[in-house]
């Protein structure tokens, strides 16, 4: 079956889109790049430039300054810029995903139609102008809540105006939560609907007469790319991360709370972020369960008689009348057959490998080291990191 080369230029998860469309024809490029200085000159030097006007981006003025922030400065410096350059990274991955489904004929040529069909409806919820205004308005209620709920942080900080009564919001208090947090929310939640429409083809070519092969060197019957395009999402995850320990971070430098305060809450984020990252791969886990137990099955019933007939030449077969074993294919093919039954009986139930699991929980426990360092010595967390690792 030949690729369909139709498919594999429609299908992308992050380019174009509504908001994508209409910033290129106001002049915004679509340069990776460029994107990530816009967003940082609209994002975060404005809130530099106000907070300097007013006295709050450093100094003694309020308890967190503007530059000393340390949840901000990583939300708008390293976690924004990270969410736009995950786009090309984890885009790329999945178009190779959807190419090795034709190229390795995993989609049999009876289902061909309905791959395409699962493709071409992806790429219509992507464009789907309906859902990046749902979107933008959940972002508009998220910016409303945010209003009331600044106003009752008892703690002095460079968005809100020094004051012993009822503190107003400091011109870069106002920009950031109309502006700056509204862009990084939107970066945000568009992920969150990529990922959704990504799980989505995957439980529908699920769905399809897959040709998996239980002798398949990958061990997942030859679908185990799918776990390798999963770990593209790992970024995501550090960047996720990465506001969250900065948050507790201001916790810890700001109001003295102790990092094992923490310690079930990142546990079970961690938990959670790992399980929903790979949950959209167990829609194949019926599939592999099946193709692993025929095989086995086959397998069985393919050794039995070879062997059998190994036994019958070998064995019981009067030594005067035998051929040389030395060297004979007989006893090569019986090797390769027990090395194939292995390979199956080995094979996986899900198509990703316990290194992937690993290569995302340590992306998603990364952020965390610097406070876990305040608790214990480099040595020992590089000593945990190498025990889990190995």
């Amino acid at each position: 079956m030949a690729t369909d080369s139709t498919s594999r230029a429609n299908f992308s998860l992050t380019q174009g889109g509504p908001t994508d469309r209409a910033l290129e024809r106001i002049g915004f490029p679509p340069h990776l790049s460029r994107r990530i200085v816009i967003s940082i000159l609209v994002s975060w030097l404005p809130l530099l430039i106000l907070s300097t006007l007013q006295g709050l981006a450093i100094g003694t003025t309020v308890k967190i300054p503007f530059l000393l922030d340390i949840a901000e400065q990583t939300r708008l410096l390293l976690v924004m810029p990270l969410l736009l350059v995950a786009e090309p990274i984890i885009n790329s991955s999945i178009k190779e995903a959807v190419e090795q489904f034709l190229h390795e004929e995993i989609v049999s040529e009876v289902d061909l139609p309905a791959f395409k069909a699962a493709i071409h409806q992806g790429m219509r919820w992507k464009e789907s102008a309906w859902a990046e205004a749902i979107l933008v308005s959940i972002i508009v209620v998220f910016m409303i809540t945010y209003l009331d709920v600044v106003k009752s942080i008892h703690l002095s900080t460079w968005i809100l105006l020094p004051s012993t009564s009822n503190p107003g919001r400091s011109l870069a208090g106002w920009w950031y939560t109309l502006i700056s947090m509204s862009l990084y929310r939107f970066l945000l939640f568009r992920w969150c609907w990529r990922f959704i429409i990504w799980s989505r083809f995957l439980w529908h070519v699920s769905r399809l007469r897959l040709q998996l092969i239980p002798t398949h060197p990958d061990k997942a019957g030859g679908i185990a790319f799918l776990g390798d395009t999963q770990i593209r999402f790992a970024i995501l995850l550090f960047s996720l991360s990465a506001v969250m320990a900065a948050t507790m971070a201001n916790l810890v430098v700001y109001e003295q709370k102790a990092p094992l305060e923490f310690k079930s809450t990142v546990f079970s984020y961690i938990l959670l972020v790992i399980i929903l990252v790979l949950l959209p791969l167990f829609a194949y886990t019926g599939k592999l369960i099946k193709v692993k137990e025929q095989g086995q099955l086959e397998y069985s019933v393919l050794g039995m008689d070879y062997t059998k007939s190994f036994e019958q030449k070998w064995i019981r077969t009067d030594p005067a009348i035998q051929e040389s074993l030395l060297g004979n294919r007989d006893v090569r093919s019986l090797a390769d057959l027990a090395r194939s039954f292995a390979v199956v009986r080995s094979m996986n139930i899900v198509p990703f490998d316990f290194d992937t699991v690993k290569f995302l929980v340590l992306a998603t426990i990364l952020p965390f080291v610097p406070l876990v360092l305040t608790v214990i010595s480099l040595q020992e967390v590089l000593e945990k990191m190498r025990e889990f690792l190995l």
